[in-house]
């Protein structure tokens, strides 16, 4: 039988707490991950007051689009530029959510904001670093770009995440260096989730109860009238 001290006695007790500390984080960790990988990836909808979403078809189609790319379960890895644009090896980023949502929508993004910035150019200067070129392959999987291309084309609302019923499923919401579209699940307090892709961490996940704690948010947008524009030609 091993006769510690007091202190041997008082560290031994303070280890176990770490150790089970760790052994819980790890996991909560691993359900999380085991979830979004097997697609069971969805929060539940806490919401229990009058219906708050009322999307438009463009808004249906990129909810759609959205958690249909994140159901692949994509980990995520910013590293490369692949051809033609599109990653091709499971692999994605928080733009990428957007990319797929808002091609379920009949929008290809990564043309899109390749014209445009060819068009005028001036109007992305001004938030690239000097001497970058247009390249098709990665100015829409930048956030930056989105936000001009955006601030261009598609309807700009209210980033008040009080005002619940204005965020709607399909909209896209943006801080600083993060991107995400918003959710047809709601919080209990009537806030929508976000389905976005924000790196393989701990307590990471695809749909999060983030948009009002995650900081200041900086845009937030609706496509339906730039769908109805790109349908009609």
């Amino acid at each position: 039988m091993v006769n510690r001290s007091p202190r041997g006695r008082k560290r031994f007790f303070i280890g176990g707490i770490l150790v089970l500390a760790l052994a819980l984080v790890g996991g909560a960790a691993f359900l999380l991950w085991n979830g979004n990988a097997k697609g069971s990836w969805r929060l539940n909808d806490a919401w229990r007051g009058q219906n708050l979403n009322h999307p438009g078809p463009v808004g249906g189609q990129m909810l759609d689009g959205a958690v249909a790319y994140l159901a692949t379960a994509p980990k995520y890895d910013g590293s490369k530029v692949y051809p033609g644009g599109i990653p091709n090896d499971g692999t994605g980023v928080c733009t990428d959510v957007v990319w797929y949502a808002a091609k379920a929508a009949g929008m290809d993004l990564r043309d899109l904001v390749d014209a445009d910035r060819r068009a005028d150019p001036q109007a992305y200067a001004a938030t690239a670093p000097e001497g970058e070129t247009a390249n098709p392959d990665i100015d829409y999987r930048r956030v930056r770009n989105l936000i001009v291309y955006f601030d261009r084309h598609a309807q700009s609302l209210t980033t008040d995440t009080t005002d619940v019923a204005s965020w709607q499923p399909g909209d896209i919401v943006v801080w600083k260096e993060h991107v995400a579209v918003i959710s047809d699940r709601r919080n209990a307090q009537g806030l929508p989730y976000v389905l976005h892709h924000e790196g393989n961490g701990i307590l990471s996940r695809y749909e999060a109860d983030i948009l009002g704690n995650r900081g200041k948010v900086w845009r937030h947008y609706r496509l339906e009238s730039l769908g109805a524009k790109l349908a009609g030609h």
